[in-house]
């Protein structure tokens, strides 16, 4: 496929109107400078966001969080295993395959700076998700970047206020980010045929996460495909797939654990995902509820943009271009994924954002052309004024509208943290108000020192109508004490920006009738009520969303209480006693704060059904029944596949005979397993808290010793 699409001959001959806040596009090349201060605001936003969200709290969101996380410290002192000792009864205990081990491996240096410098492997790890997440962000707008789209701050706005399950599984320390920002990268090199490195990125992503062999097909193919059946003008050419498998070759080759990965990839995309046969994980389920209300509750906004980007390009007439349709293939394949298993909320968010953007791109130029046309008609000075009447009128409403509802939305925690906000306003805006006074044309030039102080103070003047008022709504002696801190340092850059950038922008010749430096004044004054009313929109939109998102990613478990049981058995048992767990989610947590013992089940009950599936069944009758002995019905297969079922008894003793635990941790969440220990002293012995006798109500944790046979 040839470098730039369809429209791009006539986006490169474009250009650009005096002060036009609304085009960042300069002619000639799709990269230039002006891009690094860009990508740079994109990535502070994402680390600004990111820190909000994780709060303050102790601990990390999710309970696969902290196996990733002891993953990563245990990686440099162990280095690769072959068996996964700390859980016995699952596929893991015969062959290990570690399908994060890449994700994992990118992470010791976070936990390892977050130990050194905050005492604490959790917060390096918080630190490495932000990371990640922030370069995917950057290469969502390097993908905008590539395909000449206008407003791109628009865009980045409108990603900040994308589905809150799309935050909520952001926050988790898993591979999602780096698996994001690598599906994202290979569509930024697929664009501008860097087809080896195509192949580079495929091999690395396979190491960072093995579903990369379902996602590569789906991009890799989607791109080459809509190539194919594209015209002449737009085809892709046959090394992009040709590449893509031999990285895909080289990569699974190449992976530590190649032997075991396809059995591995069977049972947990075949039978923990799309075709469960037990019960499994709530994130391979789909949303419950009407679908109108999935659709709003968990879809929303981005979706209505999705609808109102493909009507607009179906009335526009114009044909998709490769990447325009590639993408909104793509779109589509995430969407169908999110509606059938709600973990794929994780991915398709920022596609169906992109895909809008890219659909829209040639609408946005066609308004570009009549504004300069416009311009050239009635005179740029008249144009920029009157454009000031609609948007200042929307800013107002906006306004008025936070004003009545500000407490009402309990964004009061988002308010307090204003000066982080404002200073990332400031960076995003900083190209665009750059652009707004760099002087083109050949007698619209004004002096070094005028542009610098005038864009500076557009810049102050910007935040304060913005912030000012927003702070001035809240009685700020109530305001929660803000947690997030720009540095002074930061501030006197971000000045010191404002007064040097647009001094160093390349001047062009326009035609007089674009008005001069004397249409710079108007044009300065839409860019300041445009970027305020935007940030206003923003905050209407996204700030409770952003509370809510920071409150529900708060971890749910008592980890003072966590801490001191699992230091009772570390220092009241031998090496490699094996505890018998109240369920199979809370195994991450146990093994972060004490790997020295081994563990029943955990990471997925499908691993633990697909080694012995009537011990797993034992398990569940156990932790969920109230009287013992209790019969249960076990489906089998047999070697040719067929299926039987058969009967067995379990009794509480089956803890002892089959399972061969040293000790049992219950919670007050799975009482009924407690009260059967306490009703069986010849099996079990409480040891933990040491009080004679229960109180009224259950203690956070449980401990049972069990005791041989014959004790």
């Amino acid at each position: 496929m040839e470098e730039t699409s369809t429209i791009q001959p006539e986006l490169e001959n474009r250009q650009t109107s005096n002060g036009a806040f609304w085009d960042e596009q300069p002619p000639g090349a799709w990269w230039s400078w002006w891009h690094v201060p860009e990508l740079v605001a994109v990535f502070v936003t994402g680390v600004a966001v990111m820190t909000f969200l994780y709060g303050a709290g102790e601990g990390a969101p999710g309970c696969d969080s902290f196996y990733h996380i002891k993953m990563s410290v245990l990686l440099p002192r162990i280095g690769l295993i072959d068996k996964f000792k700390w859980l016995t009864t699952t596929i893991f205990a015969d062959q290990f395959v570690s399908h994060h081990w890449g994700f994992q491996t990118l992470m010791v240096p976070f936990v390892y700076g977050g130990k050194w410098l905050a005492g604490d492997y959790v917060t390096g790890a918080k630190w490495g998700i932000t990371f990640y997440f922030s370069l995917s962000m950057v290469l969502f707008h390097l993908l905008l970047m590539i395909q000449r789209v206008r407003m791109r701050w628009l865009w980045l706005g409108l990603y900040l206020v994308m589905p809150a399950q799309f935050f909520g599984r952001h926050l988790f320390i898993r591979a999602i980010a780096p698996s994001l920002a690598c599906m994202l990268l290979l569509m930024v090199l697929m664009f501008r045929r860097r087809y080896v490195w195509c192949a580079v990125v495929v091999a690395l992503y396979i190491h960072v996460y093995l579903g990369a062999v379902f996602y590569v097909p789906v991009v890799v193919g989607a791109y080459f495909l809509m190539g194919f059946l594209g015209e002449d003008g737009d085809r892709v050419s046959w090394k992009l797939p040709a590449w893509a498998i031999v990285g895909m070759v080289i990569g699974l080759l190449t992976h530590p654990y190649r032997d075991g990965v396809f059995d591995f990839l069977r049972v947990q995309v075949l039978g923990s995902g799309l075709t469960p046969d037990i019960p499994v994980g709530r994130e391979w389920k789909s949303y419950e509820g009407k679908l109108w209300n999935v659709v709003f509750v968990y879809f929303g906004f981005t979706l209505s943009m999705l609808v109102v980007s493909v009507v607009a390009r179906l009335r526009m007439g114009e044909r998709l271009n490769a990447r325009e349709a590639a993408i909104l293939v793509i779109n589509f394949v995430f969407l169908v994924m999110a509606f059938r298993q709600r973990r794929f909320i994780e991915y398709w968010p920022p596609f169906a954002l992109l895909s809008s953007a890219y659909l829209l791109a040639p609408l946005m130029d066609r308004l570009a052309d009549r504004a300069r046309e416009s311009a050239r008609r009635i005179g740029a000075v008249q144009l920029w004024s009157s454009a000031l009447v609609p948007v200042g009128m929307f800013g107002l409403a906006g306004f008025l509208l936070l004003l009545s509802r500000s407490r009402w939305w309990g964004i009061d925690r988002f308010v307090a943290e204003w000066p982080v906000w404002a200073f990332v306003a400031g960076l995003v805006f900083l190209v665009p108000m750059s652009r707004v006074w760099r002087g083109e044309g050949s007698r619209a030039v004004l002096p070094a020192w005028l542009v610098s102080v005038a864009n500076l103070f557009c810049g102050a003047l910007m935040l304060s109508l913005v912030f000012g008022p927003i702070l001035a709504m809240f009685d700020t002696s109530r305001l929660p004490a803000g947690r997030m801190h720009v540095p002074v340092w930061a501030w006197g850059v971000l000045g010191l920006a404002y007064l040097v950038l647009p001094t160093m922008a390349e001047t062009r010749d326009q035609p007089e009738s674009s008005g001069g430096y004397a249409a710079m004044i108007p044009a300065a004054l839409t860019a300041i009520v445009t970027g305020g009313t935007f940030v206003l929109l923003l905050i209407l939109g996204g700030a409770g969303q952003m509370v809510s998102v920071q409150r529900s990613s708060r971890c749910k478990y008592d980890l003072p209480e966590v801490r001191r049981a699992m230091a009772y058995l570390h220092e009241n048992s031998r090496e490699d006693a094996i505890i018998f767990t109240d369920d199979w989610d809370v195994f991450p947590l146990y093994f972060y704060h004490n790997h020295r013992n081994r563990y029943i089940v955990g990471l997925d009950p499908k691993f633990s059904h697909a080694r012995d599936p009537v011990l797993w069944e034992r398990y569940v009758k156990i932790t969920q029944s109230r009287r013992f002995p209790v019969q249960a019905t076990v489906e089998l297969h047999d070697d040719q596949g067929r299926k039987r079922k058969e009967k067995i008894e379990v009794r509480l003793e089956d803890i002892r005979d089959y399972f061969g635990a040293d000790f049992v941790i219950t919670d007050p969440d799975h009482v009924k397993l407690a009260r059967n220990l306490e009703s069986a002293p010849e099996l079990a012995q409480r040891v933990y808290p040491p009080e004679k006798r229960m109180g009224k109500h259950w203690p956070p944790f449980t401990i049972y010793r069990i005791k041989a046979t014959g004790e």
